[in-house]
């Protein structure tokens, strides 16, 4: 009797312990699979979209690591070589005027033709040579020999057709004579401004900005400022309008740019300005972006803002304008036409918002934002994002972006005839060839 007692004590304990063991068991499978749906989902995601800090910051990335790292930088090179074959416009080595005519072969930089400096502005000097040296940089770092190849690019606002310009118009040409290859904006080695400064500099001093103010406390009105007169030639009275629309406007901080005025002698400031470094603007809940003759190179800065950007539909293309997923003023009565370039996304995947281009709308689309916190917190989020994590603003990608864009061009661009019988000069002589001459510098 005592050992069936004995056993059924050892049974019941056993079974007792046996099904504690089940419960934890249980509990830890259930813990382990909660967390593997809900963290990781999440993160790898994340991982997956935005490439490590490593890549963001090397500018030697093979081609296939940079479309892997980058997807879509090189659309606007991909469309242009789609296009196919053509001819380079001859060169004319008696004409003083024209593009930039370069080569580049064996891993060096040569400049066939420039234009003299003392017959060019001061600015579009140097936005030349920033242009040059980045592409210099480009070859320099590249981890693979890039095609040898001719070619020309413009630093003028106004593209030119077969030549690299810093953009071209939003409507895709149809015909084979639009041929136009943007390329990097000359900021990405500086922009000799001192209320801006090289790129990534000002990228620094963005990411201090945000650090420090986030939404909601950030200032809640629109900001913009810049020269009226500098409109495109499409709608002149672009900014004019902007700033009398804005007049008197609670919600407005939008007023014509005017620099600080200091007596040449004694440096004591007799006119205060209302200029703003262009971090800066990141303070405000909105930015108002808009056109200049063609395009304005501030936007890929306003982009870097954690701020809704608000603008007509840009007129012109940069390299990576196309990532803007817009939602039209959510004012209007209806959806706007349909625009080829420009179609419209929902409030949660809009980086952006378009309003009319002759801002009838801005006042209403301000009130619905402040009305709608999240949305317009979320737009604003995204559209940093696009240039601070996906890195589409950032070293790595304007390299990739360079050595993509000679690769695509030596792929389809057939020389002029008489090419070969001119190298050019280095770019390391013909770089400081200008140092104390006046400034005139030419290729050999």
């Amino acid at each position: 009797m005592a050992l069936i007692a004995s056993s059924m004590v050892f049974s019941f304990s056993h079974i007792f312990l046996f099904g504690v063991l089940i419960l934890f068991i249980l509990y830890t499978l259930r813990s382990s699979v909660s967390f593997q749906i809900a963290v990781p989902n999440y993160s790898t995601s994340r991982a997956n979209h935005y490439p490590s800090e490593e890549t963001l910051r090397s500018r030697s990335l093979t081609e296939e690591q940079c479309r892997t790292a980058f997807p879509g930088l090189l659309k606007e090179v991909d469309d242009a070589v789609a296009r196919g074959k053509f001819v380079q416009d001859t060169y004319d080595p008696e004409n003083s005027l024209g593009p930039v005519r370069g080569r580049i072969k064996d891993g060096k930089l040569y400049i066939i033709f420039a234009q003299r400096e003392n017959d060019m502005s001061k600015d579009a000097v140097r936005y030349r040579f920033a242009v040059l040296s980045q592409l210099y940089r480009a070859i320099l770092t590249s981890p693979t020999p890039l095609p040898p190849t001719t070619f020309s690019l413009t630093v003028s606002d106004t593209p030119r057709t077969g030549s690299w310009s810093f953009a071209r118009p939003a409507i895709t040409p149809s015909s084979p004579a639009q041929n136009h290859w943007p390329m990097p904006h000359f900021s990405h080695w500086t922009w000799p401004n001192p209320l801006v400064g090289p790129f990534d500099a000002v990228l620094d001093r963005i990411a201090g900005i945000e650090r420090e103010a986030r939404w909601r406390e950030k200032i809640d009105k629109a900001v913009w400022r810049g020269t009226v007169w500098f409109s495109p030639i499409g709608n002149k009275d672009l900014r004019k309008n902007l700033v009398k629309v804005a007049k008197g406007k609670e919600w407005a901080d939008i007023e014509a740019g005017r620099a600080e005025v200091k007596n040449a002698t004694t440096g004591v400031v007799v006119e205060k300005g209302n200029e703003i470094r262009i971090e800066e603007f990141c303070r405000y809940k909105y930015i108002i972006y808009t056109d200049g003759v063609t395009y304005s190179g501030r936007l890929a800065f306003h982009q870097a803002c954690a701020s809704v950007l608000i603008t007509p539909p840009p007129t012109y293309l940069q390299p990576t304008t196309h990532l803007l997923r817009p939602l039209y003023s959510p004012t209007l009565p209806s959806p706007p036409t349909s625009h080829p370039e420009w179609p419209s996304y929902p409030p949660s995947e809009a980086n952006i918002i378009f309003v009319k281009p002759d801002w009838s709308d801005l006042e209403d689309t301000i009130i619905w934002l402040r009305a709608n916190p999240e949305v317009a917190e979320g737009i604003a989020r995204r559209g940093r994002e696009e240039v601070l994590l996906g890195g589409m603003g950032g070293q790595a990608a304007e390299a990739c972006y360079w050595r993509g864009l000679v690769r695509g061009w030596a792929g389809v661009a057939g020389g002029w005839e008489g090419e070969d019988e001119v190298e050019g000069v280095r770019w390391e002589e013909w770089s400081v060839r200008g140092v104390g001459n006046g400034g005139g510098r030419r290729g050999g």
